[in-house]
């Protein structure tokens, strides 16, 4: 349905800015044939002067010729009289000031007309783009529609189906373990979906009583270790961390969990189930660094920035199987700025995997060592 509107909005909109060039187009070419039938009427009028001129000459007689001059100028300041050749003629003078009027309310007319076509240009441009931001939005709205709904039901759907699984007689204990586990993965799953949610819709505020100064290697060894138990069993990638000690930054250790806990998961969610990814953390002379790569699907160079914009996902919802709501990596990013800082993302391309790396100050104590 989405779609279908934007074709419209894109139909009308391209009618309406042919309808603009158009008319602007015949302004200018009315203006011009404006000044054109100036140059034409006023030749006219010359050639009547010429003519009633001839008509007093040939009546009364042309016999003091500057007399003659002096009345011409006095009653058709535009003529003159040639006495060798006995004809009475305009003025090159009068001639070349209605060339220069003419040619300029042309210039002028040709100068505004540009003008004014350049100011429409840029308006339907900037109206081209907003449609097409809001065609995006839908997109991505429509997309975060359909998976957000498969997100729910899918957890919800499974719980029903141990629930009523409990339910029947003699029902093994290794079934009601295995109902418990299933029960407990799908809370946790929903328990994680609601929070990005509220996360995303509140957005994250700084809140200066909660930063503290820690040791950010420390903070990312806890915060995969919390998504190693959270997630044991149901994935096989390999995580293998290398983290520098000692690198202090001034940070939110909740929003830190969950930075490093997103971009671990959307690391997982879009790698094989024995893909490597890495978790590094270093420093640089005044920067915490923060490092995951992975060896997954990765995306194409103009996906870096859209990757981290809220609903988007990869791909399409009909084709996708990662699970996800498209709140993870802007979570990050969102975070990343709020501590001050910055996430970028590279890819080689799609198949090539993918590494995000983000940078936050470092306090002034690990600076000065």
């Amino acid at each position: 349905m989405s779609i279908h509107v934007s074709r419209r909005r894109l139909v009308l909109f391209l009618f309406v800015s042919l309808f603009a060039v158009a008319q602007i187009s015949w302004w200018i070419i009315l203006q011009i044939r404006v000044g054109e039938d100036l140059r034409a009427n006023q030749n006219l009028s010359w050639q009547q002067e010429i003519a009633a001129a001839k008509h007093c000459a040939e009546t009364d007689g042309v016999e003091d010729v500057e007399q003659f001059r002096n009345w011409l100028s006095k009653i058709f300041p535009d003529l003159d009289y040639d006495e060798t050749k006995k004809t009475i003629f305009v003025k090159e003078s009068a001639i070349q000031k209605l060339e220069d009027y003419t040619s300029h309310i042309i210039r002028m007319i040709v100068y505004e007309g540009a003008f004014f076509t350049l100011i429409i240009l840029l308006g339907l441009l900037y109206i081209y783009w907003t449609l097409q931001r809001e065609a995006q939005v839908e997109r991505h709205f429509s997309n975060f529609l359909a998976s957000i709904t498969h997100e729910l039901k899918t957890p919800i759907t499974a719980m029903h189906l141990f629930v009523d699984a409990l339910k029947i007689p003699d029902v093994k204990s290794e079934q009601v373990e295995e109902a418990h586990d299933s029960l407990t993965e799908n809370l946790n799953r929903l328990d994680s979906l609601i929070d990005k949610l509220l996360q995303s819709h509140s957005r994250i505020v700084d809140k200066a009583d909660k930063f503290v100064t820690a040791d950010i290697g420390q903070e990312t060894l806890n915060a995969v270790k919390s998504f190693s138990e959270i997630i044991s069993g149901d994935i096989h990638s390999e995580i293998t961390i290398d983290v520098k000690q000692n690198v202090f930054a001034s940070v939110d250790i909740e929003q830190w969990r969950i930075l490093v806990t997103n971009l671990i998961e959307n690391a997982v969610k879009y790698s094989d189930a024995d893909a490597q990814i890495n978790v590094d953390v270093s420093s640089t002379t005044k920067s915490a660094v923060l490092t995951v790569t992975d060896s997954g699907i990765g995306f194409k160079k103009t996906e870096k920035n859209l990757i981290f914009k809220r609903f988007y996902r990869i791909g399409d919802e009909n084709t996708r199987n990662s699970k996800g709501a498209g709140l993870g990596l802007y979570l990050v990013k969102e975070i990343a700025e709020n501590l001050g800082g910055s996430v970028l993302a590279h890819s080689d391309g799609p198949g090539q995997g993918a590494v995000f790396t983000v940078r936050i100050p470092l306090t002034e104590k690990a600076i000065d060592g």
